[in-house]
């Protein structure tokens, strides 16, 4: 964008360029692999929130090539936080997050799945529930939040006990399949 005033008539010089992102908006659903993103940048819509931890997107290990996040707290007072695509039904108890995960190289990490109150303050996290990576090759995990009152900004933390970091590939935000009567 570039700006002038126009002070009556009388035009400033131009000024920029400045840059600008827009507020991602809510969806309803979504899938992410991080195959769209140049490495170690996030996808759209997605970010590290916060100045503790690392998390960023890698080619290395991923489950569905060429990328795969990584995230990886040295301490409980490290913790890296990701703010995943808003929803506009995280509380409504009609959807799940549905995801491949596995230890990077150690065993046991655990990961958060929860929520932002403020999308720009990680202490802003709160829990939902956790999953730990119990091997070093890609499992699927599913987390069904309970119908609740939440914001509308999912997001990942690793608990850093153990630090042990974790990889994550292909993330989906989805209906519950509905289960055919018996």
């Amino acid at each position: 964008v570039w700006l002038r005033s126009d002070c009556g008539g009388t035009f400033s010089a131009w000024y920029g360029p400045f840059t600008f992102v827009t507020n991602c908006v809510s969806v309803t659903d979504f899938t992410q692999n991080f195959d769209g993103v140049t490495t170690p940048a996030f996808p759209s819509c997605w970010g590290k929130v916060g100045t503790t931890g690392t998390a960023n997107t890698q080619t290395g290990s991923p489950n569905s090539t060429p990328n795969t996040l990584y995230i990886y707290s040295s301490s409980t007072s490290n913790l890296a936080v990701v703010a995943m695509q808003p929803v506009s039904n995280l509380g409504a108890g009609t959807h799940r997050l549905r995801m491949n995960m596995r230890a990077n190289f150690t065993t046991n990490g655990v990961i958060e799945f929860g929520y932002l109150t403020d999308p720009n303050n990680a202490a802003s996290f709160v829990l939902i529930s956790s999953v730990t990576a119990a091997t070093t090759t890609y499992q699927q995990y599913i987390i069904t939040p309970p119908a609740g009152s939440y914001s509308n900004f999912p997001a990942f933390r690793h608990t850093g006990s153990p630090a042990n970091s974790i990889l994550i590939d292909d993330v989906v935000w989805e209906q519950i399949p509905v289960t055919p009567p018996t």
